[in-house]
């Protein structure tokens, strides 16, 4: 849990800088266990603000190591990363669905992959489950006996009260929906 005199952790220089290889993730975390659930803070002097507050799933997909094994891993480590937004907004299956396309087939194949474990639905609902997001994403309002709660329609991650919070909520989400719920990956230009 040292930093370096960058200001960085060893698990975010492993999975950073470094190709990691997944028996280097997990004795990282075993001797750091917090290590995937805390942000990077780095010094002024060693200032980028592209990782700055990223989180090492973020920093993994941020420089396009599609390796599935260390994703599992960091995912298991800290779950609730997956709701996590990076230092420009974007969750971490949002940057894998719009970072760099690789041009090697197996490349592709890997990215898929993580895609694939990333809209995973089970995998997201066992985070919104543990960390208690049982709450209308426009009111806050919280479940209660009478069940009351409804999940989107198009990507059945989003909870909503009522109709009429869906459709005031619907602009800030329909990005994101479109994207879970869609059968195409999108590929950036």
């Amino acid at each position: 849990s040292e930093k370096t005199s960058g200001g960085l952790y060893p698990l975010h220089v492993a999975v950073y800088y470094a190709r990691p290889r997944a028996n280097k993730i997990d004795c990282l975390l075993s001797l750091d266990p917090e290590a995937a659930s805390r942000p990077l803070s780095i010094e002024p002097s060693h200032y980028n603000s592209d990782i700055d507050g990223c989180l090492p799933l973020h920093l993994i997909l941020q420089s396009c190591i599609w390796d599935l094994d260390i994703v599992k891993r960091l995912f298991d480590a800290y779950p609730q990363a997956i709701l996590i937004e990076d230092s420009f907004g974007r969750i971490p299956l949002v940057m894998a669905m719009t970072s760099y396309v690789p041009t090697k087939p197996e490349a592709i194949r890997m990215r898929e992959d993580v895609i694939s474990f990333l809209k995973n639905r089970d995998s997201l609902a066992t985070v919104t489950a543990n960390i208690g997001l049982e709450k209308c994403e426009v009111c806050g309002m919280d479940d209660n006996d009478q069940g009351q709660l409804k999940t989107c329609d198009g990507c059945h991650l989003a909870i909503y009260c009522s109709r009429r919070c869906q459709r005031k909520g619907w602009s800030s989400h329909k990005t994101i929906c479109k994207m879970l719920s869609a059968n195409d990956l999108p590929l950036p230009d």
